[in-house]
């Protein structure tokens, strides 16, 4: 069974894991019996992935976020999911830890330590792996392969609009049009709120556009005077702020109203100093969102119900066997400065 995994160096490497003696490997989290075999059939990387292999954090770890895969033998009786051999499914990312409180509690959407896949234990590009029953959901037939791999962004997008408790009617800016950015905007539309798109990528902007997205601001200089036309004076109630835009943390802090919501998301290795003093002064409430974890049957229902169109997103599709210069690509694209998105690996293609 081939997989690609963190070597030292920045470099992705293409090994036989069964070959890898355990002594080896990172210490994993324990799984329980419940274990379903799973052959990959489509792997999501995103630029998460890349930043991992840039860190040098997780040598060793088979690198990887949420799959679509096929059930690929006959499943036990006992266990409480309805699975069977050849069903098509997807792996959710993300594990709680069962240590925390909450998890002892059974609030496992609460996890205090939630674990990631390729960070914390092995991730999915590899031909096969064995998932915890839990961690894997039927995929219904109106939901293609690709679109079911963008199922833990439409999660998180539904989590940020979750915990900013967005009413119906409210100007929401979103800076940043990348696939979480198109998304949420277009989940915002779909709740009737008023999306209001930022960033400085034409072609993302015409993307969020194409999404019936009706408001979109070219530049974060523009940013401030073009949202309280939009908003007539009042600036946004709600802002997301997405790391991955590049655009200064500040500019969501000056595009709030006075005492708005303004949730930090996504993940980048770009760093910058920011002043606080406009979101003391505006009295902001500022929160971090991570991911979508508890909220992956309501996004297949969200998808299923077409509220979501996935034709615009940004994306390249990738063979199996090129991933190592992908990643190598990529990489360095991304300490350029450059724009990064998600790429679909192809397991067809081995």
């Amino acid at each position: 069974m081939k997989s690609w995994i963190y070597g030292i160096g920045s470099k992705l490497n293409l090994i036989a894991t069964d070959a890898i003696a355990p002594e080896d490997k990172p210490a994993a989290t324990e799984r329980n019996a419940d274990d379903l075999a799973v052959k990959i059939k489509k792997c999501l990387i995103t630029p998460t992935d890349i930043v991992n292999l840039e860190d040098n954090k997780y040598v060793g770890l088979t690198t990887g976020s949420g799959a679509v895969g096929v059930i690929s033998e006959d499943v036990q009786e006992n266990l409480s999911y309805k699975f069977a051999k050849a069903m098509r499914v997807y792996i959710t990312p993300y594990r709680p830890c069962d240590e925390c409180v909450f998890c002892k509690k059974g609030s496992k959407n609460m996890c205090a330590d939630l674990k990631i896949a390729g960070e914390d234990y092995d991730g999915y590009l590899t031909e096969f792996c064995a998932v915890n029953a839990r961690e894997v959901y039927p995929i219904p037939d109106g939901i293609s392969d690709n679109d079911a791999l963008f199922i833990e962004t439409v999660s998180l997008a539904l989590t940020i609009i979750d915990r900013m408790n967005i009413q119906k009617g409210e100007h929401v800016a979103i800076i940043g049009a990348n696939n979480l950015g198109l998304i949420l905007a277009q989940l915002l539309r779909y709740y009737q709120n008023i999306p209001i798109v930022i960033d400085n990528n034409p072609e993302r902007l015409a993307a969020a556009t194409a999404c019936g997205i009706y408001y979109t601001v070219a530049s974060e200089k523009d940013a401030q005077k073009e949202v309280s036309n939009i908003t007539g004076g009042r600036m946004a109630s709600q802002v997301v702020y997405i790391q991955e835009s590049r655009i200064p943390l500040k500019t969501a802090f000056l595009i709030a109203g006075f005492n708005a919501n303004v949730a930090i998301t996504g993940s980048t290795n770009v760093s910058s100093a920011v002043s606080f003093a406009p979101a003391i002064k505006k009295e902001l409430k500022i929160q971090f969102v991570n991911t979508g974890y508890g909220n992956v049957m309501a996004s297949i229902n969200l998808i299923v119900n077409k509220a979501v169109d996935f034709s615009k997103l940004f994306y390249t599709e990738v063979k199996f066997n090129d991933c190592g210069t992908y990643f190598d690509e990529t990489m360095k694209k991304d300490m350029e400065g450059l724009d990064i998105s998600d790429a679909i690996v192809k397991m067809n293609d081995v």
